[in-house]
């Protein structure tokens, strides 16, 4: 995954500050604060499928994770467009993400773009 620019992960941490504070249980935020501040945290790229099966670049949803003894928990979803991100950058993002996960990167990237 190539992640959002500086700029965007600090736009990228004020959403998480912003879940952190929606938690009505004052444990749980401070666990979660916990968490945060020991950088016990994965940020990913996700992305739906259209119809064909194909990745939906317009649907790039970084995804928040904390990571816990027996797995995650999700902290928080932002789409790219609430970053800053560019389509561009969506579509370097795809490649990435595509390659970590072992798939075939495609030749002609804007067969995928297509809607």
């Amino acid at each position: 995954m190539t992640g959002p620019r500086d700029d965007q992960q600090e736009l990228l941490r004020e959403f998480m500050l912003a879940a952190l504070y929606d938690q009505k249980d004052a444990d749980l935020a401070l666990r979660i604060a916990a968490h945060l501040d020991a950088g016990r945290f994965d940020v990913m790229a996700r992305y739906d499928l259209d119809d064909d099966g194909q990745p939906d670049l317009s649907s790039l949803t970084y995804v928040v994770e904390l990571q816990l003894s027996d797995g995650h928990a999700p902290l928080c979803a932002v789409h790219y467009t609430r970053l800053g991100v560019t389509d561009d950058e969506a579509e370097m993002e795809l490649v990435a993400t595509l390659a970590q996960h072992g798939i075939g990167i495609p030749d002609d990237l804007s067969e995928l773009d297509e809607s």
